[in-house]
């Protein structure tokens, strides 16, 4: 509803989910270039131009993005990214920094949603899903 609040990750999801449409919706790509570039990775979002740390989440989804587009030296760029950022347990952390902020509110609370260098599933799967190359929006002979 917001569009003083641009997450990352629609950029990605909308290559990756509209795939038939791809080609319309690869100004994302740039867009998330322009907009919540840090230090290699992605920035949640790009309010005020925080760029407050690098979110592995949408990084990871901008990965498979990247992959799903044909463009395999910025996905390996990416991937090897991730793959500096992982914990030793092989998980990801949801950011590279303390925290980052997402510029929305929790729900029913005046307290901002941010992400912290814990950790992370959604991270950490979304991470395999780019290493793979897999659409997760699009399971073709994913098996």
């Amino acid at each position: 509803k917001s569009k003083s609040n641009v997450p990352v990750d629609i950029q990605a999801w909308a290559i990756m989910a509209l795939k038939s449409d791809r080609g319309k919706y690869l100004r994302g790509l740039q867009y998330a270039e322009s907009h919540h570039e840090i230090r290699g990775g992605y920035d949640f979002n790009q309010v005020d131009g925080d760029r407050d740390g690098i979110w592995y989440e949408g990084t990871a989804q901008i990965a498979d993005a990247f992959k799903q587009t044909g463009k395999i030296e910025k996905w390996k760029e990416l991937i090897q990214l991730l793959r500096s950022a992982q914990f030793t347990s092989g998980a990801i952390p949801a950011t590279d920094v303390e925290s980052i902020a997402t510029g929305f509110k929790l729900p029913d609370s005046e307290n901002d949603w941010l992400y912290f260098r814990y950790p992370h599933v959604g991270a950490t799967a979304w991470f395999i899903l780019a290493e793979s190359g897999v659409n997760p929006f699009w399971f073709e002979h994913a098996y």
